[in-house]
């Protein structure tokens, strides 16, 4: 038998997590492992749900035992004994106010160790209860989930952008400084490279730790250390967004560095400009050049 399970305290009442759970049409929204449930989510019914784990496979699933707002089974099996699957939710309500969020189950059989694959690394279970806002009605924590994700496709967005900069520049104009008193081009990519490992830093701790920039003054004319430390950074960004359990100062945190990271993008179209370089395609799709 394979099992898995998480738990988590949530800011909000049973009544508000079912009518989430139940919900077929938004489960994707919260749970990044599913990529939609066909079906009504209630007791004696069929549910047709398509993973992240099989994207091409779609599970039918029986919805049984269900207790509203307190706990439901969805299972699956095989003849034969080849292969059973099961998946618990509950809620328990708290003395603070809160609920302790349970999902879990189990694989039986043969087929269950090679066609299933549910641990928590694969079925994704802790990033999909860490996507859980703190908040008290449905509607505010969908309208979290939309700006939380409406961010983080922003910053991808950025990130590509500074990725596609650093490496169409000629190897030269990292050194380079405009007409007025100004810095360097390498020395904006310095800036923007510690903010977005700082930042990312102060998002897995939950608070601000402080400036640091993993490159060095040398660093910051060579091309190709440019563009590894924004990969790098960006890398490490996705790592802990999606580790990270979602909290209003994370969100804060992530907006700062967008704020950021568009602050130096103007920044940065001032300096290709008055050096007579040329924009990539993401910058003049961007900002219409």
């Amino acid at each position: 038998m394979t099992s898995y399970s998480v738990k988590r305290s949530i800011a909000a009442s049973p009544e508000v997590i079912w009518e989430l759970l139940t919900d077929a049409a938004v489960f994707p929204d919260w749970n990044p492992a599913v990529l939609g449930i066909e079906g009504s989510i209630a007791e004696g019914e069929r549910i047709r749900l398509t993973s992240i784990v099989n994207p091409d496979r779609e599970f039918k699933l029986n919805v049984s035992d269900v207790s509203p707002p307190r706990s439901m089974v969805w299972s699956d099996a095989m003849p034969l004994g080849l292969f059973k699957g099961t998946r618990t939710f509950s809620l328990t309500p708290q003395d603070d106010g809160a609920t302790e969020f349970f999902m879990g189950g189990g694989v039986h059989g043969p087929h269950g160790r090679n066609d299933h694959k549910v641990d928590s690394r694969h079925d994704g279970l802790v990033q999909s209860v860490c996507r859980w806002p703190e908040s008290s009605g449905r509607e505010s924590w969908r309208l979290s989930f939309m700006i939380r994700d409406t961010v983080v496709a922003h910053l991808g967005e950025s990130f590509t952008a500074y990725r596609d900069l650093a490496g169409s520049l000629p190897k030269e104009a990292l050194d380079q400084k405009l007409s007025i008193p100004s810095n360097t081009i390498g020395a904006q990519f310095w800036c923007v490279v510690g903010a977005r490992e700082s930042y990312t830093r102060a998002i897995e701790n939950g608070e601000w730790v402080g400036f640091s920039c993993s490159l060095s003054g040398e660093d910051v004319v060579v091309q190709s250390r440019v563009v590894e430390a924004l990969e790098r950074s960006e890398a490490e960004f996705d790592r802990v967004v999606t580790q990270s359990e979602q909290t209003e100062s994370r969100d804060k945190l992530m907006l700062y560095l967008l704020e950021h990271e568009i602050q130096h993008q103007g920044q940065l179209l001032r300096f290709v400009y008055g050096l007579g370089y040329e924009f990539p395609d993401t910058w003049v799709q961007r900002w219409q050049l």
